[in-house]
């Protein structure tokens, strides 16, 4: 909810620090009351906190610069006289200050936020905007969230952050006293409607205007779901930051504002040669600052919203809305384009059915421009937006057609869609013409926002009501108009400050139907407690040469009354003001502007003017234009009429001698018709428009009509040649032939034929091939283009006889001193391509290297037709450094070649220079120019030491791209992609070094880099090196999987001396290969890699702990006398003499070992001296660091708190791991580790498998963004076993991408714990994965269950759980518990049919198979002779007579006899038994049990061992039954399914059921009476029984529960069996529902229980909305109030005994259902009255507080 309706409730009832008058000041802010108390000096402290300042007068700047000298900071500004302030130190109350009469009220935290968020519980994370107070340290801010468990925190200007963090911690942010405002962050979403395939609609012809204005030299940044790079229209002209995959919606927008066109020539956007910035969403103006200064960006599209469908939002002015407004006082050079949003079809109270529906945060900021959509006749679409926002202010302002709009989308393809996502860019793309003729006009300036907002409201045709109002703002655009204004320079900018008056004249000449007047400004800042977003209130005040004064329309914001018409009136909302002036008198008119109040001290306005003629003129079809014929095109017409009428529009194909009739009954008003164009082909067609009477009122321009150019590819091809043809058109004589070259189709070639071949073209090119007729010298409408690559073709019917170079192969450069170094007689590889019908057999070729003889060389061979021939010829006079141009060139001595124009190849080869590095050596790319290369590309940077090498066609290198992702200077070098793919693409970047010079010294490389987002599959790198470019390539390292993004790394220092141990050469290389799929698009957005600072240097001494070897990281079997084993090498070229070895473990004493002679070079393991004691299980530390004399490089001398980690060895199996006794001896690590230990509390997980004890990831909430998490298993040996498997209890709430991965776990296995594989496959093992990406992967799977996979044999095997999050967006996670490793001999059986099996074996235990697969297993006190049945049988999974659920099989043990020992019984039940349970619609029973671990057991001993022990439960008798509920069992996994193990005293039935909805309900004590309770009042229920067997009965007992049924308590015992009622006392308000049941106790000792009946206040109070509880209460313990049958949002007001207003707050109707709770602490006793108001309800209730 919007922060000015922040629906908070409080009241401060004393001011502890400081003292007051008797008098205060009740303050309404957002319609609740505040009580300012006079601030005054006595004894008055001030805290360092916010604070409500309000001053008896406006302060200047002198008076603010003194409060800031004391440490006052003004954050906000509420009115003129009204602050929120930040005291940033503790203060005395200044004496001086009494002149101001300061009052003040602390700022509440409750203030800070929405009421919703400040009371949530959820434990869900969210992505949150905070804003924070200026000048204050951002570490301290980050490191006071992260201790609050805030992640993901990004910082932006203007004392803005987002985070992400568990809604239940707001109260403890909001507390920050640095903390201002706190809301949900934006959750972007486009704003398109529908989308309808349809190549052959116009689009957006109403549009075009005579003029060359294409939006050339104008940056328009489009912020969507995906680039504008998957079209031709667009791609030559984007600049990519936009990170999303390949989607329509922005590709469309993108098209919209600067498609060209390419293919479909309907799809042309507005400003077809302007430049576009892809960004993701809100970042293209959240960058502001960074588009403009570095790509001149001027205007941003944005067809999105931060939220949708959402009455709570819309209209809301709130910290996106303040964010925005701000970017245009900091930028006023960018104006920022928003759609209203497609939300009309909302119903948000009291607002009129629609309106208030426009979309809140960024659409309701002031300054930027708001666009709503209408159809091709400028009717309402249907679901745009409608205003006023929440302060009645005019949103949308501006109207362009939104339903229908045709425009490119991925690939190379178009779509009709509607919404104002598709208006939304007309607008932006119709600003960037504007902006263009300004450049144009004002050469090396850019029109102000303001200016352009105030030509393009001003110039709309007005449609809807008269004058602007909230569904069409101020009308439809029309950029002709706005362009006029421009050039006639009609406007004024000027600087009004307060207390002065602007007067401004205008000359309206004779003749003018109307004089529109428009104020436009930049209002300033305003704080979004403020009840009005206004902050500079301008006024606009037309006077006329009679002294007449006309003032702006303004509309009536008031509920209800939205659609009345604008009259004239003072507005006191808007920054826009416009005054119409209809027929007004010739003569000069003057403007006066002044302000009715003003927050600043100036204001800077634009005043434009336009004077409209009552007479109407043809908008489209203009002059020259091009129509299809026999197609539906829209006419448009304009003018200012006085008066609706209708007319006739009639067209002329004879130069104006006869006129054919259209339509004679036509709205003048809605200015366009959809026409039907004849079948006709004309070159001068007119249209003309006549009134009632005949009399013409306007006629067109001429313009051509004519049938579509059929443009098809000739059946027969040539490779190289591109052959189309078409249908010719009646009176045309020449057509055009245009091609694809420099981002756009151009002319090339006419022709008179109806057919067109182009050859000479490159077989691996792609071209766009287009047609198009000549009118009158004039282009018509163009063919659709054709895409070809022309590789392909026979040349069936070709006659012509053509030898062609095909491509040229290798090598394009060489480089000195390397084994690519063009030699005296270099071999060049290149292949040439017969394309006739026929052989050729002779041919010579010839070549020349720069300036030099031709060379020529005569071949004999045969090259068959339609064949590729590989040509290898020596080459001199490439061996000097710098560029060679070598011309090919080819000759066909068989027979002339009819197509010459392939037959020769120019290509610039390149001997690069290589000299021997000087060191210390740094290339820090600071002199190489700006480049931003897609493909691979050679001999880079200044000194072309680099090379680039891509395998797919978008990568990309660059040596800038902006300021912001630099590491260090103005360049580094930026690997990525040109635009999102689904494929991974590879980069690889090659230095290559000359190190032929290097001595006998320790010579080492590193780098500077950073990865925008956390390493992954996904994105990823690693670095490689060779000695000699001749050699395979090492790999050094790979990226660490806990890189943070955006910071910037050293690489690991290389040692080129060991990379050479034979001595160093010419040609020493590094590669990197970097792995992505988008672009980088911020330094923590995209993928990518940026590296910087290439550094070789020499170090002296270096001695390198390289390693720890021992113990591991993790280990087992430690002892009480470990030793430690360590790596060292001397990485210096000589031996050292003396090497001292520090270390120390757990803290213990240091000691010292030392090494004599160390050799150069070489590594030495070492074991050290002392030994330790680790044989204690867990953690212990250990440091080690060495010392030399003259070691220059002390960073790799030490490893310290190396942390290992003593694990037990599991060798006893089966291995069963509950978590109950303690942790396992399990451990967690990893990046952004969210792994815990303990007692569940989370959300929709509140309980363990088994138990109460678990691991988690965050046992109480959600795991962290960017995890990348291990629980680490203890060691285990499963060499013994001979069937090894792990089966766990898990379930999984992991966030599903479907087709993307996002978040996702798996299981890894290692035998020595450096390799580690995955373990298992989506196809192995039970509930193993999930496909496609064979991990666990399911969203909001909470049902604890069996996953179980088979292990490898190792005598020290190591499991791990990995766990993986994106950023963004988290869930439960992954919980695991109940880990099992066992040998299964045995699967479970399934059981369809009954079965028995018989043990005669004198064994213990008893296995129960059935082809090998086990169902039960008996285990006896000891071993019997007697052969023992076990017998299971197929049961239904629910039973109504005992309203319990049970797992479809029941098992009977029977050995012939009723032993006297006990036994304890092993069922087995497979995971499918459970989800038939779970899967049953038969609906008889109302409670589901969550999972098998929730299952209980009866056992059934018949009585005197009788025939009733069966497959039957109907013929037992209750004295029989033994129940276990799950509390007193512990199930556990196995394979496909589970066992538990029950004990019994004898022989018998076991049944496995629910235990009912409370999971306590033995079969014994299942219902077989009934139970009804009646709530009589808020306090008294009556609960009654029928029992049959009453006289049996020794007394009864009645139990209740309070959380729905799953515990029960006694409230009344030993009621005598002559009662069957019982009054209960109890606060009924307090509970949604509170359940009963009755026991009956029987003299035999044997009980029965009841059916249980519920109660509810719902039963009783249908008549009352509310409850208000306890009544009389105490101010401690508050007053609770629980909504009943109320539905709408809800205000409370709490009344003292005089009627003043003490307390207040809102409700949400969407938080009715929670229990509202009221502190009462600052209430004195007394009697109060609790007024709860809603729309159609009032409820007063009396409270006494004692």
């Amino acid at each position: 909810m919007r922060l000015q309706h922040l629906l908070f409730g409080f009241i401060l009832c004393c001011f502890a620090t400081f003292t007051v008058f008797a008098t205060n000041q009740s303050l309404v802010i957002n319609q609740h009351n505040i009580i300012l108390r006079p601030l005054l000096p006595k004894d008055s402290l001030l805290s360092r906190s916010l604070y409500l300042f309000q001053f008896n007068h406006t302060i200047d700047n002198i008076e603010k610069a003194s409060f800031i000298e004391r440490g006052i900071q003004f954050e906000e500004q509420l009115s003129d006289r009204l602050f929120l302030i930040y005291v940033s130190r503790s203060l005395i109350v200044d004496p001086n200050w009494n002149s101001f009469a300061l009052q003040a009220v602390p700022y509440s935290v409750q203030l800070k936020t929405t009421h919703d968020l400040f009371v949530s519980k959820s434990r869900q994370n969210e992505k949150l905007l905070i804003k924070f107070v200026s000048a204050i340290n951002l570490t301290s801010i980050q490191s006071s969230l992260q201790n609050m468990g805030a992640t993901a925190i990004q910082f932006f200007s203007n004392n803005l952050l987002s985070c992400s963090l568990p809604l239940d911690k707001v109260k403890q942010i909001v507390a920050l006293d640095f903390v201002v405002h706190l809301q949900l962050a934006a959750q972007d979403s486009i704003l398109n409607y529908t989308e309808k395939a349809d190549v052959h609609a116009i689009g957006l012809n109403y549009a075009n205007f005579p003029t060359s204005l294409d939006g050339t030299g104008v940056v328009v940044g489009v912020g969507d779901n995906a680039s504008g790079m998957y079209h031709a229209d667009t791609k030559n002209r984007i600049i990519n930051y936009n990170t999303f995959p390949i989607a329509n919606h922005g590709q469309h927008t993108t098209g919209t504002v600067l498609g060209n066109g390419t293919i479909f020539q309907e799809g042309m956007g507005l400003a077809p040669n302007a430049t576009g910035i892809s960004h993701n969403f809100s970042n293209v103006w959240v960058q502001t600052a960074l588009m403009r200064n570095t790509h001149g960006m001027s205007i941003t599209n944005n067809s999105y919203s931060a939220r949708v469908g959402n009455c709570a939002y819309t209209g809301l002015y709130d910290l996106y809305a303040y964010w925005l407004d701000e970017m245009s006082l900091q930028y006023p050079d960018v104006i920022h384009v928003f759609a209203a949003g497609n939300d009309a079809n909302l119903n948000c109270t009291p607002y009129l059915n629609g309106f208030g529906t426009v979309q809140g945060s960024y659409q309701s900021a002031k300054n930027p421009l708001v666009v709503a959509g209408s159809n091709a006749f400028n009717y309402h679409f249907w679901l745009s937006s409608k205003g006023p926002t929440r302060d009645g202010r005019i949103k949308p302002e501006i109207t362009a057609v939104g339903q229908d709009v045709f425009s490119s989308i991925p690939t190379d393809n178009y779509l009709k869609a509607s919404g104002t996502s598709m208006a939304c860019p007309q607008v932006a793309g119709g600003l960037a013409l504007i902006t263009q003729r300004y450049k144009q006009l004002f050469p090396g300036k850019m029109p102000t926002s303001d200016l352009l907002k105030a030509l393009v409201l001003n110039s709309a045709t007005d449609i809807g009501n008269k004058g602007p109002d909230y569904v069409f703002g101020f009308g439809l655009l029309h950029v002709k108009r706005a362009l006029i204004g421009l050039d006639s320079n009609r406007y004024v900018q000027a600087v009004l400050n307060k207390f002065t008056t602007h007067n401004h004249s205008i000359t309206v000449p004779p003749g003018v139907a109307k004089l529109k007047v428009l104020l436009c400004w930049n209002d300033t800042l305003k704080s979004v407690l403020a009840p009005s977003a206004l902050a500079n209130d301008l006024n606009l005040k037309i006077i006329s040469p009679t002294a007449t004064s006309y003032l702006p329309f303004i509309l009536n914001a008031n509920k209800g009354l939205e659609q009345q018409l604008a009259q004239p009136g003072i507005d006191h909302v808007n920054n826009v003001e416009q005054v119409v002036i209809e027929n007004p008198t010739p003569g000069i008119y003057t403007s006066s502007i002044n302000a009715s109040a003003m927050l600043s001290s100036k204001q800077a306005y634009t005043l434009t003017y336009q004077f409209s003629y009552n007479q109407l003129t043809f908008s489209f079809p203009y002059k020259h234009a091009s129509l299809l014929a026999d197609t539906n095109v829209y006419i448009y017409w304009d003018g200012d009429l006085n008066k609706q009428q209708k007319i006739k529009i009639q067209y002329s194909i004879d130069y104006k001698q006869t006129w054919t009739s259209i339509d004679s009954n036509i709205d003048v008003l809605q200015y366009a018709y959809n026409w039907r164009t004849p079948a006709i082909s004309n070159d001068h067609v007119f249209l003309r428009i006549l009134d009632n009477n005949n009399t013409v009122l306007a006629t067109s321009d001429t313009f051509f009509i004519h049938p579509r150019l059929q443009l098809v590819l000739d059946s027969n091809q040539c490779p190289g040649s591109i052959k189309v043809k078409w249908n010719a058109i009646a009176f045309v004589s020449k057509y055009y032939v245009s091609l694809f070259k420099q981002g756009a189709l151009k002319i090339i070639d006419s022709t008179s034929q109806s057919n067109y071949e182009l050859n000479g073209l490159s077989t691996d090119s792609t071209y766009y091939i287009s047609v198009s007729p000549s009118f009158t010298g004039k282009e018509a409408y163009r063919s659709a283009a054709l895409k070809v690559k022309p590789n392909y073709g026979t040349c069936v019917g070709s006659t012509k006889n053509d030898l062609a170079m095909h491509h040229f192969l290798s090598p394009i450069i060489g480089r000195v001193a390397t084994s690519s170094a063009y030699s005296t007689n270099q071999l060049l590889r290149f292949s040439i391509q017969n394309r006739s019908i026929t052989p050729i057999t002779n041919f010579s070729i010839s070549y020349q290297v720069d300036n030099a003889s031709w060379q020529s060389t005569s071949y004999q061979q045969t090259i068959l037709a339609g064949d590729t021939m590989l040509i290898s010829i020596p080459v001199s006079g490439l061996q000097s450094i710098g560029n060679h141009t070598l011309r090919l060139a080819l000759r066909n001595n068989s027979a002339v070649d009819a197509v010459p124009n392939n037959d020769s190849l120019t290509i610039v080869l390149r001997q690069v220079p290589n000299n021997p590095i000087t060191v210390p050596f740094k290339d820090d790319f600071e002199t190489t120019t700006k480049f931003r290369l897609t493909g691979s590309q050679y001999a880079l940077s200044s000194n072309e030491r680099f090379d680039f090498e891509t395998t797919n066609e978008v990568g990309q290198l660059s040596s800038y791209i902006n300021d912001s992702l630099t590491i260090a200077g103005s360049r580094s070098l930026h690997l990525d992609a040109h635009h999102s793919i689904n494929t991974l693409e590879k980069n690889t970047l090659q230095a290559t070094f000359n190190c032929a010079t290097f001595s006998n010294q320790e010579y080492r490389f590193d780098f500077d880099y950073y990865t925008p987002v956390k390493i992954s599959s996904k994105n990823n790198f690693s670095v490689y090196a060779r000695a000699v470019d001749t050699l395979n390539y090492s790999l050094l390292y790979a990226a660490d999987a806990n890189l943070l993004p955006g910071v910037i790394y050293k690489s690991p220092s290389i040692s080129l001396s060991a990379l050479s141990p034979s001595g160093f050469s010419s040609c020493l290389q590094f590669k990197i290969d970097q792995y992505g799929t988008t672009a980088i698009a911020d330094k923590q957005l995209g993928s990518g890699l940026v590296v910087d600072n290439f550094r070789i240097y020499t170090v002296t001494n270096d001695i390198q702990l390289s390693e720890i070897t021992s113990p591991k990281k993790f280990d087992a079997n430690l002892s009480a006398n470990q030793s430690i084993s360590i790596k060292i090498k001397n990485e210096s070229p000589v031996v050292l003499p003396k090497v001292f070895i520090y270390y120390n473990l757990d803290g213990g004493a240091t000691f010292k070992d030392s090494v004599l002679n160390c050799p150069a070079r070489v590594p030495i393991a070492i074991t050290l001296a002392k030994q330790f004691d680790c044989s204690s299980l867990g953690v212990h530390s250990l440091n080690v660091w060495l010392s030399a004399d003259g070691d220059s490089y002390p960073l790799n001398d030490s490893i310290l708190n190396y942390s290992f980690i003593h694990q037990p060895l599991i060798t006893s199996f089966p291995y069963l791991e509950n978590f109950e006794q303690d942790f396992g001896n399990y451990y967690a690590y990893g990046t952004h580790n969210s792994w815990q230990y303990g007692t569940i509390n989370s959300p929709e997980i509140p309980l363990a498998a088994s138990g109460k004890k678990a691991w988690k990831t965050n046992l109480n909430g959600f795991y962290n963004n960017g995890e990348n998490s291990y629980l680490q298993f203890p060691f285990i040996n499963t060499s013994s076993l001979q069937y090894p498997m792990l089966s766990l209890s898990m379930l999984s709430d992991i966030e599903n991408c479907g087709s993307q991965l996002c978040d996702g776990a798996w299981l890894e296995y290692s035998a020595n714990g450096l390799d580690w594989f995955k373990l298992g496959t989506d196809s192995t093992g039970y509930n193993w994965y999930q496909k496609p990406f064979t991990l666990f992967n399911k969203e909001g799977d909470y049902r604890w269950k069996v996953a179980s996979i088979d292990l490898p044999k190792a005598s020290q095997l190591q499991l791990r759980v990995v766990f993986l999050s994106d950023e963004g967006y988290t869930l439960e996670g992954l919980a695991i518990d109940d880990i099992h490793i066992f040998d299964k001999l045995h699967s479970i059986k399934k059981v369809e049919n009954a079965i028995s099996s018989t043990n005669v074996t004198n064994a213990n235990p008893l296995i129960f198979t059935d082809q090998n697969q086990v169902y039960s297993i008996l285990k006896l006190n000891q071993a019997v002779a007697n052969s023992v049945t076990a017998s299971v049988y197929q049961q239904p999974v629910a039973n109504a007579s005992y309203s319990q659920y049970f797992i479809p099989r029941s098992f009977l043990f029977n050995a012939g006899f009723n032993n006297n020992d006990s036994l304890l019984a092993q069922l087995y039940v497979r995971d499918s038994d459970f989800l038939a349970v779970l899967n049953d619609t038969s609906g008889q029973l109302a409670c589901k049990p969550k999972s098998i671990y929730t299952m209980g057991v009866t056992t059934y001993d018949a009585p005197n061992f009788s025939a009733t022990e069966n497959s039957s439960l109907n013929d037992n008798v209750a004295s029989g039954f033994t129940f276990k509920p799950y509390s007193q069992l512990s199930w556990v996994p196995y394979d496909s399914g589970y066992y538990v193990q029950v004990p019994m005293l004898h022989y018998g039935e076991v049944w496995i059921h629910d235990g009912g909805c409370s999971s306590q309900l033995g079969l014994a004590d299942s219902a077989s009476f009934t139970c009804n309770a009646i709530l009589s009042s808020l306090t008294k229920a009556s609960v009654q029984w029928d029992c049959s067997a009453k006289d049996a009965v020794k007394n009864f007992i009645v139990q209740r529960s309070i959380d729905m049924g799953k515990n029960y308590e006694t409230i009344q015992d030993a009621i005598a069996n002559t009662k069957n009622t019982y009054i209960d006392s109890c606060d009924f308000v307090y509970y949604q529902k509170v359940f009963y049941r009755v026991i009956a106790a029987y003299e035999n000792g044997n009980t029965d229980t009841s059916f249980v009946d519920s109660v509810s206040i719902e039963s009783i109070s249908q008549h009352a909305s509310a409850l208000l509880f306890p009544n009389p209460t105490t101010s401690i313990k508050g007053l609770q109030i629980r909504f009943i049958s109320l539905k709408e949002d809800c205000t409370i007001t709490v009344l003292n005994a005089m009627g003043q207003i003490v307390y207040q707050d809102f409700i949400d109707k969407n938080n009715l259902s929670s229990l509202y709770a009221m502190d009462l602490k600052s209430f004195s006793p007394g009697l109060y009255f609790v007024q709860l108001k809603a729309r159609d309800f009032e409820q007063r209730t009396k409270v006494l507080v004692h």
